[in-house]
């Protein structure tokens, strides 16, 4: 017994031939058990999702400073002498004080300055706490 395969292509035009007509389409089905609370739910969850920014930021909004969480390499208290319009002194926190810039480290030298110390270390003090909350783990040392 021998098997013959016969050539689906019409031998006619030798051209291959295309259908004409419905093209696929894909559709996503609901569940018909969720009601209209949960609905709304799953949509803002989708939206949520959708978002192409992730990314921590740092923002000093009186200072108008914005750094990247990843560009914060060294904090420090720091005073200077200021000689103008009257000579006093000036107390800081400088961020990356220092450092060489380079593709890791984009910004250094950043200094926000008060006329006081007891302000500088009360701001000093907020922003331990609020990296500390946000997850850096600082080890104390007295």
């Amino acid at each position: 017994m021998v098997k013959v395969r016969t050539n689906q292509i019409s031998e006619g035009s030798g051209k291959p031939q295309f259908q004409k007509g419905k093209k696929m389409k894909t559709t996503s089905k609901k569940s018909k058990e969720w009601d209209d609370e949960e609905d709304d739910d799953f949509g803002d969850d989708e939206e949520e999702e959708q978002k192409r920014l992730k990314k921590t930021m740092i923002n000093f909004q009186e200072e108008g400073i914005i750094i990247s969480s990843w560009d914060l390499h060294t904090i420090e208290k720091d005073m200077r002498f200021v000689e103008k319009p009257k000579a006093h002194w000036e107390f800081g926190i400088t961020i990356n004080k220092g450092l060489t810039p380079n593709q890791y480290i984009t910004k250094t030298d950043l200094s926000m300055w008060y006329n006081t110390e007891e302000v500088r270390d009360n701001k000093w003090d907020k922003l331990m706490e609020l990296l500390k909350i946000e997850g850096l783990n600082v080890i104390e040392i007295q």
